[in-house]
């Protein structure tokens, strides 16, 4: 089931160059996991959200590994940030892991 339709999708993947290969490293590992995270069109709406209200804090509430703060990361101004919460200290160390990897860790 396609959650929009087809040109919306195109849309947004004309946003420009979103796709960090972190991301999608962890969209691998949250298939792999069965971990249910949101789709990449989310992300770039998510993304698209972000940039055009001018955030500078996000507050996620059940962040899991990560996924969905990377997109609101990427969408942050330098100075921005992304308050990760969740339950399992193990996803918590994951957003870790994978925000010092992309080089983004001073965002989350």
């Amino acid at each position: 089931m396609a959650i929009f339709e087809e040109p919306v999708r195109k849309y947004l993947y004309t946003l420009g160059q979103i796709d960090h290969p972190i991301l999608k490293e962890m969209q691998a590992y949250g298939e792999s996991k069965k971990f249910p995270i949101v789709n990449c069109e989310v992300g770039r709406v998510l993304y698209q959200l972000t940039t055009l209200s001018k955030a500078k804090k996000v507050f996620e509430l059940g962040s899991g590994f990560g996924y969905s703060t990377m997109w609101f990361a990427l969408a942050l101004p330098p100075n921005g940030i992304v308050h990760h919460t969740d339950g399992d200290p193990e996803n918590t160390k994951l957003t870790h892991h994978y925000f010092k990897k992309a080089g983004l860790l001073k965002k989350v």
